[in-house]
Protein backbone atom coordinates (compact mmCIF):
# COMPACT_ATOMS: atom_id res chain seq x y z
CA UNK A 1 0.00 0.00 0.00
CA UNK A 2 2.50 2.12 0.90
CA UNK A 3 4.98 1.37 -1.60
CA UNK A 4 2.13 1.79 -4.41
CA UNK A 5 1.48 5.35 -2.92
CA UNK A 6 5.13 6.73 -3.24
CA UNK A 7 4.89 4.88 -6.96
CA UNK A 8 2.30 6.77 -7.70
CA UNK A 9 3.52 10.45 -6.35
CA UNK A 10 6.70 9.46 -8.29
CA UNK A 11 4.90 8.68 -11.69
CA UNK A 12 3.32 11.84 -11.35
CA UNK A 13 6.01 13.99 -9.93
CA UNK A 14 8.32 12.74 -13.30
CA UNK A 15 5.25 13.54 -15.35
CA UNK A 16 5.28 16.89 -14.19
CA UNK A 17 9.49 17.51 -14.41
CA UNK A 18 9.13 16.36 -17.68
CA UNK A 19 6.29 18.57 -18.94
CA UNK A 20 8.24 21.66 -17.01
CA UNK A 21 11.24 20.23 -19.24
CA UNK A 22 9.34 20.31 -22.07
CA UNK A 23 6.83 22.99 -22.58
CA UNK A 24 7.92 25.18 -19.56
CA UNK A 25 5.60 25.79 -16.20
CA UNK A 26 2.94 28.22 -17.65
CA UNK A 27 1.53 25.95 -20.43
CA UNK A 28 -1.46 24.24 -19.82
CA UNK A 29 -0.03 20.15 -19.99
CA UNK A 30 2.35 21.22 -17.49
CA UNK A 31 -0.47 22.96 -15.11
CA UNK A 32 -2.73 19.80 -15.31
CA UNK A 33 0.85 17.66 -14.57
CA UNK A 34 1.37 20.26 -11.78
CA UNK A 35 -2.26 19.82 -10.38
CA UNK A 36 -2.01 15.88 -9.95
CA UNK A 37 1.23 15.54 -8.63
CA UNK A 38 -0.67 18.05 -5.86
CA UNK A 39 -3.34 15.47 -5.53
CA UNK A 40 -1.24 12.71 -5.15
CA UNK A 41 0.54 14.83 -2.68
CA UNK A 42 -2.25 16.38 -0.37
CA UNK A 43 -2.70 11.95 0.18
CA UNK A 44 -0.01 11.92 2.70
CA UNK A 45 0.00 12.95 6.12
CA UNK A 46 2.90 15.58 6.70
CA UNK A 47 5.00 15.95 10.39
CA UNK A 48 3.70 18.96 11.73
CA UNK A 49 7.75 20.02 11.64
CA UNK A 50 7.77 19.37 7.58
CA UNK A 51 4.32 20.98 6.91
CA UNK A 52 5.39 24.36 9.62
CA UNK A 53 9.36 24.55 7.21
CA UNK A 54 6.88 24.39 4.04
CA UNK A 55 4.20 26.80 5.42
CA UNK A 56 7.01 29.54 5.96
CA UNK A 57 8.76 28.84 2.89
CA UNK A 58 5.16 29.87 1.04
CA UNK A 59 5.50 32.64 3.42
CA UNK A 60 8.74 33.86 3.12
CA UNK A 61 8.45 33.72 -0.71
CA UNK A 62 5.46 35.69 -0.98
CA UNK A 63 6.32 38.89 1.47
CA UNK A 64 9.36 38.74 -1.04
CA UNK A 65 6.33 38.81 -3.98
CA UNK A 66 4.92 41.48 -2.27
CA UNK A 67 7.70 43.79 -1.42
CA UNK A 68 8.62 43.97 -5.75
CA UNK A 69 4.95 44.19 -6.24
CA UNK A 70 4.25 47.31 -4.07
CA UNK A 71 7.76 48.85 -5.22
CA UNK A 72 6.45 48.59 -8.98
CA UNK A 73 2.70 49.65 -7.91
CA UNK A 74 4.63 53.01 -5.93
CA UNK A 75 6.82 53.87 -8.99
CA UNK A 76 3.44 53.31 -11.24
CA UNK A 77 1.20 55.39 -8.70
CA UNK A 78 3.87 58.31 -8.52
CA UNK A 79 4.12 58.76 -12.30
CA UNK A 80 1.24 59.43 -12.19
CA UNK A 81 -0.76 56.39 -13.66
CA UNK A 82 -4.00 55.63 -11.49
CA UNK A 83 -4.99 53.30 -8.78
CA UNK A 84 -7.77 51.67 -10.52
CA UNK A 85 -5.60 51.54 -13.94
CA UNK A 86 -2.91 49.85 -12.34
CA UNK A 87 -5.26 47.37 -10.42
CA UNK A 88 -6.86 46.55 -13.35
CA UNK A 89 -3.60 46.03 -15.76
CA UNK A 90 -0.60 44.68 -13.26
CA UNK A 91 -2.76 41.29 -11.73
CA UNK A 92 -1.80 38.36 -14.40
CA UNK A 93 1.33 40.70 -15.81
CA UNK A 94 3.30 40.37 -12.93
CA UNK A 95 6.41 38.89 -15.29
CA UNK A 96 5.61 40.27 -18.16
CA UNK A 97 7.72 42.91 -19.11
CA UNK A 98 5.89 44.26 -21.99
CA UNK A 99 2.93 44.85 -19.81
CA UNK A 100 3.52 48.86 -19.39
CA UNK A 101 3.48 49.15 -23.52
CA UNK A 102 -0.19 46.93 -22.99
CA UNK A 103 -2.12 49.71 -21.35
CA UNK A 104 -3.14 52.90 -22.57
CA UNK A 105 -1.20 55.39 -20.69
CA UNK A 106 -1.15 59.62 -21.07
CA UNK A 107 2.06 60.89 -22.28
CA UNK A 108 2.94 62.59 -19.09
CA UNK A 109 2.79 59.24 -17.29
CA UNK A 110 4.94 57.87 -19.84
CA UNK A 111 7.62 59.97 -19.66
CA UNK A 112 7.49 59.84 -16.07
CA UNK A 113 7.44 55.97 -16.40
CA UNK A 114 10.62 55.80 -18.78
CA UNK A 115 12.76 57.34 -16.07
CA UNK A 116 11.87 54.30 -13.87
CA UNK A 117 11.87 52.17 -16.70
CA UNK A 118 14.72 50.01 -15.09
CA UNK A 119 13.73 49.91 -11.70
CA UNK A 120 9.89 48.29 -12.85
CA UNK A 121 12.05 46.22 -15.06
CA UNK A 122 14.39 44.73 -12.28
CA UNK A 123 11.50 44.34 -9.97
CA UNK A 124 9.85 42.60 -12.61
CA UNK A 125 12.68 40.54 -13.44
CA UNK A 126 12.63 39.54 -9.78
CA UNK A 127 9.46 38.12 -9.62
CA UNK A 128 10.22 35.76 -12.40
CA UNK A 129 13.16 34.56 -10.91
CA UNK A 130 10.51 33.88 -7.60
CA UNK A 131 8.13 32.17 -10.06
CA UNK A 132 10.92 30.41 -11.36
CA UNK A 133 12.47 29.32 -8.52
CA UNK A 134 9.56 28.19 -6.93
CA UNK A 135 8.10 26.76 -10.79
CA UNK A 136 4.62 28.56 -10.06
CA UNK A 137 2.94 31.53 -11.37
CA UNK A 138 2.63 34.98 -8.77
CA UNK A 139 -0.98 33.96 -8.95
CA UNK A 140 -0.38 30.50 -7.83
CA UNK A 141 1.77 31.10 -4.84
CA UNK A 142 -0.69 33.44 -3.84
CA UNK A 143 -3.38 30.80 -3.91
CA UNK A 144 -1.23 28.52 -1.69
CA UNK A 145 -0.37 31.00 0.43
CA UNK A 146 -4.49 32.20 0.84
CA UNK A 147 -4.87 28.83 1.42
CA UNK A 148 -2.31 28.18 4.24
CA UNK A 149 -3.69 31.02 6.34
Amino acid sequence: MVFERFDKIQKSHNSYVKSFEKNGYLDDKTVKARQKFSNCISELRLAPKLVSTMMELVTSRVDKVKKEENLIRQVCLDAGMSSELFYASFPGNETNFDWLKSIDLDKATLKALEKTEKEIYYSQKSLLEHEEAMKLTIAELKEINKRLE
